[in-house]
């Protein structure tokens, strides 16, 4: 690996411009980890465009994220929920002066 680590061929940007109609925006990470952003429009209306469906999908993704972590939540607070009624029967099954079978 070099120095620098990993970089986006320049060869692979002009793929992408000549197959995209307007531009293209590219997120990615360097080979040391570190985030790098590639970006190329015909004009300003494009830019502005680009600009605004990654802010829109930025938006969707955090929502997302949200939900899915309040859903994980709500399951783990129900489980748990669960797991204490069971202990609380199982604890109360028999009272202290009923027989057991």
């Amino acid at each position: 690996m070099e120095e620098d680590g990993f970089k986006i061929p320049s060869s692979l940007l002009k793929q992408l411009d000549e197959c995209s109609s307007g531009g293209f925006v590219l997120f990615s990470f360097d080979g040391k980890g570190n985030p790098q952003v590639h970006s190329k429009s015909d004009d300003s209306l494009n830019a502005m465009a680009v600009q605004g469906f990654i802010s829109d999908w930025s938006k969707a993704m955090s929502r997302i994220s949200v939900d899915n972590t309040t859903q994980i939540l709500k399951n783990k607070i129900n489980d748990e929920d669960t797991a204490e009624e069971d202990s609380q029967w199982d604890e109360s099954f028999l009272d202290d002066d009923e027989e057991e079978f």
